[in-house]
């Protein structure tokens, strides 16, 4: 390796790190290749990277040699992209792993008139990513290099940006306001760090350098980005704001149902038998050790199911697609192991969004239920207060009431306001079948139609597109300010 290979990787990592730690590395890399060549300090020079790669969770994502060029082998959909012969505007979606909530984004911006195109970082698994294909204009999978990422965002001129940022992969976020040139960016976040809990808390679990990244990610997100999207209701936002200072513009926006995904059913199993069915659709917690109790709300789904299962409940479960059950891994294996004991308990491989609500609409319930522990959760009290799971619009395009954690004010507030489900505290969910008898099922029912009529992305995509009009208003504004 030469002076201007080394000082390249060292860039290539330093579009990664935060601002002060990126300027230590190019820093002491001017000194290195200053002076004269010393291959043994380059080799030691080229280890640290990779343990500061490491250290902060960068290998797999993005801090990875790769021979690719952005021209030469995404050349055409670089053109494509780039071509504003139509006159749409044009939105470039950015993710390390897509979440699907930005694909109902994305069909309802181009039923809107936007061309939307997605690059991530994930090698998508064939089914993904044809359902990927099938609600963005082009898809570009398997940029896991950071190199590759900086490339296309450069060569990239769409209208905006909307970025993923994905807790513990904040890094992306920087690495696209680093260099998208003249063009606007939206964040948009699901999970926020500093209000999903403490630094000395998540360092525990993640690693001080990891945690410190997010951080200062996060700080750099909101000091620079032109508008934000979030979960969190305005008095979280609120405090959010408190502790970092103003936000820029921002709306809350969910995974709304999708009206060509609703599937209703009514002729119900349970109809014919009595027994009450219910499902849970989305990510299972892994029973690991690096998923403990006092940091993940939900760790203990094996001894809630059971509890539920013991009442007289049917229970299927519907796991992410993203992570198919493997036969004999020890990850999933207390989940597996509930089959055994009981005849009324399914467990299955996930399904995408587009044919899930058709899958589950002989349930009768959603859930979205965990027997959780607040003595020993060392979460911050917003994200039990704020938080809201995506799985819920799913289960109404199903037509299925929820039953939810009371432990989860909002979602507890909604479902209670809308009469969509039922809201429950841990302590009374081994008392769930005798609270449903005098659960008035039809009307709940009536207000899921009535709400997937009136509350769904084909009209809340509406604040999406404002606000990113007021984001390209503002940057303009300041570019020639």
């Amino acid at each position: 390796m030469n002076a201007p290979a080394l000082v390249t990787v060292a860039d290539d990592l330093a579009q990664l790190l935060s601002p002060d730690d990126a300027q230590a590395l190019r820093r002491r890399v001017e000194d290195l290749v200053a002076g004269p060549w010393d291959a043994e300090a380059v080799s030691r020079e080229l280890e640290s990277f990779r343990r500061i790669a490491e250290e902060r969770g960068l290998l797999e994502s993005f801090f990875r040699m790769d021979p690719r060029s952005p021209r030469r082998d995404f050349g055409d959909f670089i053109d494509a992209a780039n071509n504003r012969a139509d006159g749409a505007r044009t939105v470039v979606f950015m993710a390390t792993t897509p979440y699907f909530v930005i694909s109902r984004e994305s069909l309802y911006l181009r039923r809107n008139g936007f061309r939307t195109y997605l690059i991530c970082a994930a090698h998508l698994p064939p089914a993904i990513k044809a359902f990927f294909e099938d609600v963005f204009d082009g898809v570009a999978d398997g940029c896991n290099s950071g190199r590759i990422m900086r490339g296309l965002v450069r060569q990239l001129r769409p209208t905006l940006f909307h970025v993923q940022c994905w807790m513990l992969s904040y890094a992306l976020g920087g690495l696209v306001l680093r260099n998208r040139g003249q063009t606007p960016v939206v964040c948009e976040f699901y999970d926020v760090t500093s209000i999903y809990g403490s630094r000395e808390v998540l360092a525990e679990l993640w690693g001080e350098a990891r945690i410190d990244l997010d951080l200062a990610m996060e700080a750099l997100i909101l000091d620079e980005a032109d508008g934000l999207v979030h979960r969190f209701p305005p008095r979280e936002v609120k405090a959010w704001g408190g502790r970092r200072g103003d936000l820029p513009l921002n709306i809350e926006m969910h995974s709304y149902v999708c009206p060509e995904y609703v599937r209703y059913r009514d002729d119900k199993p349970s109809k014919r038998d009595g027994v009450i069915r219910l499902v849970y659709a989305g990510g299972l917690v892994p029973q690991t050790a690096d998923h403990p109790r006092t940091i993940y709300a939900e760790a203990n789904q094996p001894q809630t199911f059971r509890m539920l299962l013991e009442q007289g409940f049917a229970l299927e479960v519907r796991h992410s697609p993203y992570r198919p059950i493997a036969e004999g891994d020890p990850t999933y294996q207390t989940f597996v192991e509930l089959e055994r004991e009981y005849a009324s308990y399914r467990l299955h491989d996930g399904v995408l969004p587009d044919r899930l609500p058709g899958v589950i609409a002989g349930y009768d319930f959603g859930l979205i239920l965990c027997d959780m522990d607040l003595s020993i959760l060392r979460l911050n009290p917003g994200q039990m207060r704020g938080g809201f799971g995506t799985k819920f619009f799913t289960y109404l395009e199903a037509g299925l009431p929820v039953i939810v954690n009371a432990e989860y004010d909002e979602m507890a507030r909604l479902v209670n306001e809308w009469g969509v489900g039922l809201s429950i505290p841990s302590s009374e969910i081994p008392n769930l079948a005798e609270r449903l008898k005098s659960f008035d099922y039809d009307s709940a029912v009536a207000n899921i139609r009535r709400l997937n009529r009136e509350f769904g992305m084909d009209t809340q995509i509406h604040r999406l597109i404002g606000l990113y009009e007021q984001a390209v208003a503002k940057h303009g504004a300041k570019a020639s300010g």
